[in-house]
């Protein structure tokens, strides 16, 4: 996990780092671009850890049990249970992702994977075929 250092900024300068630091981010305007910045800028620790935080906003809005999206992202069910908390108490910033990222095709194609994985979880007594799970939840065939 990244370190923050015990040295601690005035808030005035912490304020001002945060403020050029969202401007910076706003002003990427290519998703190209916003990948290669932050590939350069975090560690492959931070990017997991940021894809997971996504991917735990997105399954519990859609329902999914704390066990469920533990199991399946490698994360402790406390870490879920923050982010169930965060969505009560200050969800804007998460519903603002969701509403404008809902309808986009990749962003839906990302979340049928995810769920056919969590399903794909459940203990059965057969294998089941990719096509099958896909109408099981509803998904398209063949998605373009």
């Amino acid at each position: 996990m990244s370190q923050v250092s015990k040295r601690v900024l005035t808030k005035q300068i912490e304020n001002r780092l945060f403020q050029n630091f969202w401007e910076l981010i706003a002003d990427i305007k290519k998703p190209r671009d916003v990948q290669t910045f932050l590939e350069d800028f975090l560690s492959p620790t931070e990017k997991v850890m940021l894809a997971k935080r996504m991917a735990i906003v997105i399954l519990l809005t859609k329902g999914y049990s704390h066990r469920s999206i533990a199991s399946m992202l490698k994360v402790s069910t406390s870490t879920v249970t923050k982010f169930v908390l965060f969505l009560k108490i200050k969800s804007s910033g998460f519903q603002l992702l969701i509403q404008k990222y809902s309808k986009k095709q990749a962003f839906i194609e990302m979340v049928q994977e995810l769920e056919r994985y969590l399903y794909r979880l459940q203990p059965r007594q057969h294998f089941v075929e990719e096509g099958l799970i896909k109408a099981k939840l509803g998904h398209k065939k063949e998605v373009f």
